[in-house]
């Protein structure tokens, strides 16, 4: 399982990501949906890593990322908080900007990231369930179908970030 990637942690000063990162070319930030890990990108990532660098992380809470304490508020768990530590960990590889694709909970994590930090993402690719899950497998093949160009799948939705601006492309 993903092989030719190296598994590293990253301390962004609020949380340790645990993430992968393998291949060459434009950098690709894969984000795990609830109660998944970045092990869900297996199938996908070594497939992605023939045309992008392609890091799959661990979001703070789950898997072998750290868990720190949280808030009455939880404001170290909000959607906001995992964002940061996405840029963090982005920057710290050296990576000023970036495409994202994130599945469920991590679709929601960077659809933030593009709100709050627009000049960071290049791209923002969701697969964020309409009606149902989905396998696995329906997921790494949406994720394919995404990464390859199209606009949008019809479980998922694009969106494009252009001067701050998060635009809504219609699903098939």
């Amino acid at each position: 399982m993903f092989d030719g990637f190296e598994l590293t942690a990253i301390d962004t000063g609020e949380a340790t990501i645990r993430l992968r990162r393998g291949g060459e070319g434009p950098p690709l930030l894969l984000l795990h949906g609830h109660p998944q890990t970045h092990a869900m990108w297996h199938a996908v990532a070594p497939r992605l890593a023939g045309e992008h660098t392609v890091v799959a992380a661990d979001l703070r809470g789950y898997g072998e990322s750290s868990k720190p304490p949280t808030s009455p508020d939880h404001e170290p768990y909000s959607k906001r908080a995992l964002a940061r530590d996405m840029v963090a960990v982005m920057a710290e590889l050296g990576f000023e900007r970036f495409g994202v694709c994130g599945h469920d909970r991590g679709g929601r994590v960077a659809y933030r990231m593009a709100l709050d930090h627009p000049e960071r993402v290049a791209i923002l690719k969701m697969i964020v369930p309409l009606m149902r899950m989905g396998t696995p497998q329906e997921v790494a093949e949406v994720a394919l179908f995404l990464a390859s160009g199209a606009s949008s799948y019809v479980t998922g939705s694009t969106y494009y970030v252009d001067g701050g601006m998060v635009r809504y492309s219609q699903p098939l």
